[in-house]
C-alpha cells in the first residue's frame, strides 16, 4: 500500500472532520483503515500531521557537498568515483569512500565511470618483432599486465 503524502494526510483529516468514517477515507486513498485511524491519533497526540523523526546513520557528506560531487560529474564524465572520493571531503574532514559517491550520483541520476580493464590495445597487435629485439607480443597476463616472450630469430 502506498504511503499518504503530506497534502493526503491533510486532505484526510479534512474528510473525518467533514464527517466521513475512517473506512471511507481509507478506500479514497486506498491505503488500510488502520493507516487513517493512526494519523487521526498523531493529530491528537502531537497536533500535526507531519512525520515523526526516525533514527538512522547521520549523512556523511553535506547538501553543498553532494551538489559539488553532481557537478564534477557532469563536467567530466569520465571521471570514476574513485577520483571524486580522494578528491572530495566529508564531515569533520573524514575521508568519504567511492560508494558514497555512486549513491550521490544515482540519487541525481547519474551514473560514475568505472576505469577501464580491457586489453591493452596498440595499431599492430601480435607483432613478431617487438621494437626489434627479438620479442614477441605475446599476450595479457591474469592481472592485465603484457608480457612478451622471447621469439626464436630464425623463425619467420
Amino acid at each position: 500500500m502506498p504511503r499518504l503524502r503530506q497534502n493526503e494526510r491533510e486532505q484526510a483529516i479534512g474528510m473525518l472532520a467533514a464527517g466521513m468514517t475512517q473506512v471511507q477515507v481509507a478506500n479514497h486513498f486506498n491505503v488500510s483503515r488502520m493507516a487513517i485511524a493512526r494519523l487521526k491519533t498523531r493529530l491528537r497526540d502531537t497536533g500535526t500531521t507531519i512525520d515523526r523523526p526516525r533514527s538512522g546513520r547521520p549523512r556523511e557528506t553535506t547538501l553543498r557537498q553532494d551538489r559539488h560531487i553532481r557537478i564534477i560529474h557532469l563536467w567530466n564524465r569520465f571521471v570514476n568515483a574513485l577520483q571524486t572520493a580522494r578528491q572530495t571531503h566529508g564531515r569533520h574532514n573524514n575521508r568519504i569512500s567511492d560508494q558514497i559517491v555512486r549513491n550521490r550520483l544515482r540519487q541525481a541520476g547519474l551514473r560514475a565511470r568505472r576505469p577501464l580493464k580491457g586489453p591493452y590495445l596498440r595499431s599492430v597487435t601480435g607483432c613478431r618483432d617487438f621494437n626489434g629485439l627479438g620479442y614477441g607480443f605475446d599476450g595479457i597476463g591474469k592481472h592485465g599486465d603484457r608480457f612478451f616472450l622471447p621469439m626464436n630469430l630464425n623463425s619467420t
